[in-house]
């Protein structure tokens, strides 16, 4: 009986043990995974910040060269957009340097903070979105501006052989 008691308490332990050992696991390739995104996060972060960098220098020097109405429309919702995504952005770095007290030390997104960095890659989508449109309007700008010049080219063209077919009759009228 006895021999039967320790047998049932041992299997029950090795069940214990390795229900244990399989939450374990379980937590370790949770806590990988999750180290795995916040690290492919911080390397996209690392690549848009350089991009960021020249885009604030593009866009306050852009102001002054976008005159049409249209253009300084999608100008202002793409700078809307730059100062949404860099103020979230900042906010989450922040917090994480409030929080370890240090610049350098690792990040652990929690869920929220995944969100917030979701909400910032929209806000950069959208503003890539806008500057794609401004190009579309400056291509479309020049474009305008080039073909009324050969129009009025070919405008100026007809007037002078029109002008040359009058010259051309008078010299042989006079003769």
């Amino acid at each position: 009986m006895q021999i039967k008691k320790r047998l049932r308490i041992n299997n029950w332990i090795s069940l214990i043990v390795a229900v244990l050992i399989a939450t374990s696991l379980f937590w370790s390739f949770r806590d990988i995974y999750r180290t795995n995104q916040n690290e492919n996060l911080v390397d996209e972060i690392r690549k848009t910040s350089i991009e960021r960098i020249a885009l604030r220098r593009l866009l306050d020097t852009a102001a002054e060269r976008f005159t049409g109405k249209d253009e300084k429309v999608l100008f202002q919702e793409a700078r809307k957009y730059y100062d949404a995504t860099f103020s979230i952005f900042s906010a989450i770095l922040e917090k994480y340097k409030h929080k370890n007290g240090r610049e350098n030390s690792p990040l652990a997104f929690s869920e929220t903070d995944s969100r917030l960095i979701g909400q910032v890659f929209l806000k950069s989508y959208a503003l890539i979105d806008r500057i794609a449109m401004l190009h579309e309007l400056s291509k479309k700008a020049e474009l305008e501006r080039i073909n009324k010049v050969f129009v009025d080219r070919e405008l100026r063209m007809l007037e002078l052989k029109e002008r040359i077919a009058k010259l051309e009759e008078n010299v042989k009228r006079e003769k």
